[in-house]
């Protein structure tokens, strides 16, 4: 089974920011992570249930945050849409023989 390593970063939100550090204390906290997009983001290291709640309450308190994703311990920091699902593209017969 993959383990996967769950990120925050409150994108300059101090709502968000006080969430984090009354849920997570300085445990959690990970500054200067590099990511996949080469840059080094403050991140605030949670479980998925953590991002979860962030995420239904993200409409009603005004909160502004990015999620990231770590694939086991030595993987890429990659920007994960939580919650948003990949649409399958269906391509017509017609499309598909062109392509061939």
């Amino acid at each position: 089974m993959r383990e996967f390593i769950w990120y925050v970063e409150p994108a300059g939100c101090v709502v968000t920011n006080r969430i984090l550090v009354e849920h997570l204390g300085g445990d959690g906290e990970c500054k200067g992570k590099l990511c996949a997009d080469g840059q080094e983001h403050d991140l605030w290291r949670c479980d998925r249930e953590f991002i979860t709640e962030l995420e239904r309450a993200r409409k009603q308190l005004s909160l502004t945050f990015n999620t990231y994703v770590q694939e086991g311990e030595h993987g890429q920091v990659r920007p994960w849409k939580f919650g948003k699902k990949k649409t399958k593209r269906h391509v017509s017969q017609a499309q598909e023989a062109a392509m061939v």
